[in-house]
């Protein structure tokens, strides 16, 4: 019973192991359209990240012009796009805070409340 179990098995396996690679030799034909899909797909979104470059360094542009004067060197004089930004970034980090106040006040100890260490 085992013999025949163990035999069951093995035919199963060959068969599996052949249906696996008949599928893939007849899958290369997919796999060319596939990359020609993704070949059509990576030009499309190469087009659309150079769309988006020029959105960002318009936008750059438009911070650089907005701030009142640049506390590094000039991010105009042929700096690229992460320059121009961080530029940015950096003249309105700098400037004060408006939020929040800084409190001195001190809270009180109460004596009674106060755990002893254990030892």
């Amino acid at each position: 019973m085992l013999d025949e179990l163990a035999a069951l098995n093995l035919l199963l396996l060959t068969t599996a192991v052949l249906y696996l690679a008949w599928k893939c030799f007849n899958g290369s034909g997919e796999a060319k359209a596939f990359a020609g899909f993704m070949t059509d797909r990576i030009e499309v979104l190469g087009g659309s990240m150079t769309e988006v470059g020029a959105i960002l360094e318009d936008i750059a542009t438009a911070v650089e012009q907005d701030s009142p004067s640049p506390s590094g060197p000039s991010a105009g004089l042929g700096g690229g796009l992460p320059e121009l930004l961080l530029t940015g970034l950096m003249n309105r980090v700098s400037m004060s805070a408006e939020h929040g106040e800084a409190k001195s006040e001190v809270g009180e100890v109460h004596e009674g409340e106060l755990i002893p260490p254990s030892e």
